[in-house]
């Protein structure tokens, strides 16, 4: 499932909180199902890691995971 929000900061005045887009995958490479955050607007990944076990538990059992 992917998300994007984007709000104001409560912690620095005029600043935004953008909430990056997520997604969970199968990695051949890594051997094992990671959860990618991506840039919205060109879908670069910025950071990747090892999916937690109730994120892990939804990927095999094909359903969608939301942290909301």
């Amino acid at each position: 499932m992917l998300t994007t929000s984007v709000v104001s900061s409560d912690r620095y005045p005029g600043a935004l909180n953008i909430e990056p887009e997520w997604t969970l995958d199968y990695s051949p490479g890594a051997g094992f199902v990671l959860t990618v955050i991506v840039d919205p607007v060109d879908w670069a990944g910025i950071t990747a890691w090892k999916a937690r076990r109730v994120d892990l538990c939804s990927y095999l059992e094909g359903e969608a995971v939301n942290d909301d």
